[in-house]
């Protein structure tokens, strides 16, 4: 029965393990790695989802699962057909005394190698199908550092705290006055709405807007 991983093992065997400080597994002590702090952390917590630990592992053991179980067919199939074979050969050799005792020790020779060449490719394919199942696998997980990344930078650029930013300055009325400014004739209200659907498509919520930087 082989033991079950964790999942600081599970990123150290994919090469994420520099990463490991990102899979936090609460949102504020995610937004914590990215240097927010108190409120602040718990407040924009809520835009940083922590991954699904045990659906990660749950899919690493399946490949190794599919690993181990496609390399005890390959075996089987392929030390049943080399039994197969054999027997026939000895089954002829019989049959003919000993005219053909030579030729049955080529045939096996033949038989034995023709089988181990189909044995080193069977295992070669099953290595290249693992490899690229934990390369997907690593794919997704190294997507979610990405993405949480992405969120850490645009909430850090509209942070008033920043060092580009006047202190009296509200950077979310700044925006909408200037989408105002771009589109005259536009109301407030849609520049507001306007101002929350980008912030949707960015995947923020459309209440970040109040206070989340107190």
């Amino acid at each position: 029965m082989n033991e079950q991983k964790t999942f600081e093992q599970l990123l150290q065997e994919l090469g994420l393990s520099d990463s490991q400080k990102y899979f936090a597994q609460s949102p504020e002590e995610i937004a914590q790695v990215f240097g927010f702090t108190g409120q602040q952390a718990e407040n924009l917590g809520q835009f940083f989802q922590p991954v699904n630990q045990q659906q990660y592992l749950d899919a690493f053991n399946l490949i190794g699962q599919g690993q181990r179980m496609r390399t005890g067919q390959l075996i089987g199939d392929t030390s049943g057909e080399l039994g197969q074979l054999t027997s026939q050969i000895m089954e002829r050799a019989g049959s003919s005394k000993f005219t053909r005792a030579g030729a049955s020790m080529k045939d096996l020779a033949a038989v034995s190698g023709g089988a181990s060449a189909n044995l080193g490719r069977g295992l070669y394919d099953i290595g290249q199908q693992t490899g690229r199942e934990r390369s997907a696998l690593s794919g997704q997980l190294t997507n979610y550092v990405t993405g949480l990344l992405e969120q850490a930078r645009r909430i850090q650029q509209l942070d008033p705290t920043s060092q580009n930013t006047v202190e009296t300055s509200n950077p979310f009325l700044d925006e909408i006055q200037q989408i105002m400014d771009n589109n005259p004739g536009m109301t407030r209200q849609q520049a507001e709405d306007m101002f929350d659907r980008q912030f949707a498509q960015q995947g923020l919520d459309q209440g970040y807007s109040r206070n989340y930087f107190s």
